[in-house]
């Protein structure tokens, strides 16, 4: 079952999940979850195949002070 395993929380942003080798994932982020959040792909950080193993997926972005994150998990 798809579960995050950790976070990082310094810069950068780590944040690691169980992932399968048939998936592929995106790291996407929002600033505000209290207002109409956009999530949008944090850079670089989209349709990554998965190892079969513990991965993770980063944001370098260190100017942004709170952000909050969910993986998308796509069939190939």
């Amino acid at each position: 079952y798809f579960h995050i395993a950790g976070i990082f929380d310094l810069p950068p942003i780590m944040v690691y999940f169980l992932s399968s080798s048939n998936r592929r994932y995106s790291l996407e982020g929002c600033d505000d979850l209290a207002t109409t959040c956009r999530w949008a792909i944090v850079g670089g950080q989209s349709n990554r195949w998965g190892t079969g193993a513990t991965m993770p997926l980063s944001d370098t972005n260190v100017a942004i002070t709170a952000r909050f994150y969910r993986i998308k998990v796509q069939l190939p």
